[in-house]
């Protein structure tokens, strides 16, 4: 770690928290992202289906790198053989390279000022005392204690920085799904159409999903459920027969596990010094426990809660510890996109 104290600390460097961390970094703030795994993004554990690039690009430039390819339309297999088709004229969302996305997106954190630490395990979290938490990070072998005036989970959907924090963040059983993909190598006959199989001849509490990625000559297939009858299949089970059923004989690259939060709304996703955002927070849209788009959106929103809690164009202004006119702060506001009502630097010090 660079520092011993940050305006700002983010645990995970998923969308939601690089989104933060670019964010509050261009506001002024001093970031630290904390990522416990050695390489941004990987292992992924998505289906990695999103919104399409036009809204991608309210929040981002969109690197067409990230990007598989588009989906025009949806492919719904119901109970007994109905099957129901829809084809838009339009891209309606793309496929991303997860792995690829969220380095992006980190690297569009440091780029505004985020400092980005790897192999960082954050372990604990202190109540807040006098403005600040402390938090303890592990990060090869050493142990780090560090203050910040706010700490942001961004934790995943195993999250322990919100019940640190007191908050009830437990994924309770009934409101998760479980969840298996497989990476298949194989060509799908509905190249630009999500698939999804649902109802009682298939899975009931769940879906069964087939997402092709054109670019890397894969699919996505897999299938989650909230909690399988006694007896039933589990889902690496179910994902399997598909994938023999669908593409017979091709090579399975890769297989990955998870839970999906989809119980709606916490009760609670702020305490003091503290606040959770994306899949932490069960962000997620509770019909098909997609997160990705939320996790965007928490990111622009936490931006929007600062710019009313504090004023990011006094950081901005006097980011390099220098003293700012209220021509210069006015300045820094607009640039910053504070909503504060850009008082003077003296009615801000006797406020």
């Amino acid at each position: 770690m660079k520092a011993a104290h940050y305006d700002v600390l983010v645990i995970g460097a998923g969308p939601s928290g690089s989104m933060v961390a670019r964010n509050l970094s261009r506001a002024g703030y001093q970031v630290l992202l904390c990522e416990k795994r050695p390489v941004v993004g990987i292992p992924v554990r998505c289906g990695e289906a999103t919104g399409p690039r036009k809204r991608l690009s309210d929040f981002m430039t969109v690197n067409e790198d990230f990007i598989e390819s588009a989906f025009t339309g949806v492919i719904m297999h119901g109970a007994g053989g109905t099957t129901i088709r829809y084809d838009a004229d339009k891209e309606i969302g793309v496929m991303l390279d997860r792995a690829l996305f969220d380095q992006d997106l980190a690297r569009q954190a440091v780029a505004e000022g985020a400092e980005l630490q790897v192999n960082a395990r954050v372990t604990s979290l202190s109540p807040a005392e006098n403005g600040v938490r402390t938090v303890h990070i592990e990060q090869d072998g050493e142990a780090f204690e560090i203050s910040a005036k706010m700490v942001v989970g961004c934790d995943g959907a195993e999250s322990l920085s919100g019940r640190w924090a007191g908050l009830k963040t437990r994924q309770l059983p009934p409101l998760t799904c479980s969840a298996i993909e497989l990476r298949v190598r194989a060509q799908d006959p509905n190249p630009n159409h999500l698939t999804f199989w649902q109802g009682h001849d298939t899975i009931n509490k769940g879906y069964i999903w087939v997402f092709p990625k054109l670019k890397s000559g894969v699919v996505n297939l897999g299938s989650g459920e909230l909690v399988p009858k006694m007896g039933a299949q589990n889902m690496y089970q179910l994902s399997m027969e598909y994938c023999h059923k669908l593409y017979p004989g091709a090579v399975i690259e890769e297989v990955h596990g998870g839970c999906v939060p989809v119980s709606g709304h916490m009760a609670e996703y702020t305490a003091e010094r503290f606040a959770l955002c994306g899949d932490a927070a069960h962000h997620t849209n509770p019909l098909t426990g997609g997160g990705i788009m939320a996790a965007i959106l928490c990111g622009e929103t936490a931006r929007r809660r600062a710019s009313a809690t504090g004023c990011w164009g006094w950081a901005r202004a006097t980011r390099n510890g220098s003293t700012a006119s209220s021509r210069e702060w006015s300045t820094a506001c607009r640039a910053a996109g504070c909503r504060c009502p850009r008082r003077s630097p003296a009615s801000r010090s006797s406020a």
